[in-house]
């Protein structure tokens, strides 16, 4: 696990699907190498809008995929 860089800006990932949409949080997780599935990315953006949580689970490398 990489420890947060006081050096390098943050992302609230809430302000950041608020102001520029879900597309705008799918180009953030591209940069770190994790490309969503399109209905993930929707629903990660509605929780983010709503303020509610969301727990992804499964094996490591699975793709968390909804069931």
């Amino acid at each position: 696990m990489e420890l947060r860089n006081p050096n390098k800006p943050s992302i609230d990932p809430r302000r950041l699907v608020r102001e520029r949409g879900k597309e705008a949080l799918a180009d953030v997780l591209a940069a770190t190498g994790y490309i969503p599935q399109c209905h993930t990315l929707s629903d990660v953006a509605l929780a983010l809008r709503q303020f509610h949580p969301i727990l992804f689970g499964g094996p490591r490398g699975s793709g968390k995929r909804r069931h």
